[in-house]
């Protein structure tokens, strides 16, 4: 069952960036080491542990949409839940978000577990802010190519997190 529609789409397209990375990356596949949302970025990054710490905040929610898929045989993968509405999961997350974006403004939220993190570069002694208001659309754009360059193969994971990184140093 995809979380897309199937006939129209919404009008919030956040939600199809949302959606249409848990349809194609996540369901029926094998565990993405590192697959978090950031609603703050709204989009799907890596944040390896080689250059960010995952901060523990203590927030859980909304619950994990996927079913673990055992297979002796082969690798085992993930389904969504018979239950999950894409749409309604999606404002849950946003809005768990909204709830602490003020005090965790780089929290992501982790596909698998439900579970939020805020992301801080290493070496940093603050969790990623906002980039200054004039500079947002810059930021924006910058990781708006990232994702699709990654999204069509063309960088890894390693080299979007370095990318990301590099912009997250210069306007942070």
């Amino acid at each position: 069952m995809p979380l897309l529609p199937r006939f129209g789409s919404p009008a919030d397209l956040d939600y199809l960036t949302f959606a249409k990375w848990i349809d194609d990356e996540i369901v029926d596949k094998s565990q993405r080491a590192r697959c978090w949302w950031s609603p703050k970025l709204t989009g799907w990054f890596p944040f390896s542990l080689s250059y960010y710490e995952h901060l523990d905040f203590q927030r859980l929610g909304p619950a994990s949409p996927l079913d673990y898929k055992a297979n002796v045989f082969g690798e085992s993968t993930y389904s969504l839940k018979m239950s999950t509405e894409g749409e309604k999961l999606y404002y849950a997350v946003r809005d768990t978000y909204r709830t602490f974006d003020e005090q965790y403004p780089s929290a992501a939220w982790n596909v698998y577990s439900g579970q939020w993190r805020a992301m801080r570069v290493k070496g940093q002694t603050t969790a990623i802010g906002s980039p200054a208001r004039s500079q947002r659309g810059v930021v924006e754009a910058k990781i708006a190519e990232l994702k699709e360059l990654y999204r069509v193969g063309v960088i890894t994971d390693d080299q979007l997190d370095k990318i990301v990184l590099d912009i997250l140093r210069e306007y942070f």
